[in-house]
């Protein structure tokens, strides 16, 4: 009854070790330290969101990083590290390339734990239209100061707004900024 129960045992354990991959897991890319600073109307602000967007095709040699957007966010003076596969204030940093940097001043949601609009109201968010360019080539990069301002932001219209009187619902009500 032993042996047979041992065997069960070595059985489980061959199973076990047979379900692994015998493809090694992809490596990471080479990244270089991409750090800057960005005030808003002259001041410092936490959590701003920094993304970088590759412009152009990715490294033809490129792994991992192919479909990753480096960013990170800023810290309560403003700093910011970028990170691709390690963030935070020491965040890892971008692979080699050219790319769009944009920039979204919104709140995590405590409850989605996600990170969600933006002050600026997009001025700053496309890559498409962005005037910040960044060079990444072989070693760490200082981004200047960037200095952004909340004057002259594009208009929002906000989504129609359900006023409640007593319990009957009236029409919607679209409200759009003066």
């Amino acid at each position: 009854m032993r042996s047979i129960r041992h065997v069960g045992y070595l059985g489980l354990i061959l199973t076990l070790v047979g379900c692994g991959s015998s493809e090694p897991p992809m490596q990471r890319d080479t990244v270089h330290k991409v750090t800057g600073k960005i005030l808003i109307d002259g001041k410092p602000e936490p959590t701003v969101a920094i993304r970088l967007t590759r412009l152009g095709d990715a490294d033809p040699n490129a792994g991992t990083s192919k479909s990753i957007s480096p960013g990170g966010f800023t810290d309560t003076d403003g700093t910011f590290a970028i990170g691709t596969y390690e963030g935070g204030a020491n965040g890892d940093g971008a692979p080699d390339g050219k790319y769009a940097l944009t920039v979204q001043w919104g709140q995590v949601n405590l409850l989605g734990g996600r990170y969600e609009g933006d002050k600026f109201n997009g001025k700053y968010a496309d890559p498409a239209t962005s005037e910040f360019i960044v060079r990444v080539e072989g070693g760490p990069v200082q981004i200047p100061t960037i200095e952004l301002n909340t004057k002259d932001l594009p208009e929002v219209k906000l989504p129609a707004i359900f006023i409640e009187q007593g319990n009957a619902p009236q029409a919607p009500t679209t409200v759009e900024p003066k």
